[in-house]
């Protein structure tokens, strides 16, 4: 289902890799903030994610027992 077909009205923003805009669209009916929301959402969404290992036996050996 889509916008049109949902009747509701959107904003959509679309970055490349290193956050710089590529298009922008606000439905006229979409409310103001709805295109600083998109415009957001979508610069987090392009960050890139840490790099996190699987903690291992020996990094929770220190911490104490909670009981």
């Amino acid at each position: 289902m889509g916008a049109d077909r949902a009747d509701a009205t959107v904003s959509v923003t679309v970055l490349d890799a290193g956050g710089h805009l590529l298009a922008f669209r606000r439905d006229d009916n979409a409310v103001l903030i709805s295109g600083e929301t998109s415009t957001r959402k979508a610069y987090t969404a392009a960050q890139p994610v840490p790099h996190r290992t699987a903690p291992t036996a020996h990094a929770d050996a220190d911490l104490p027992v909670v009981r």
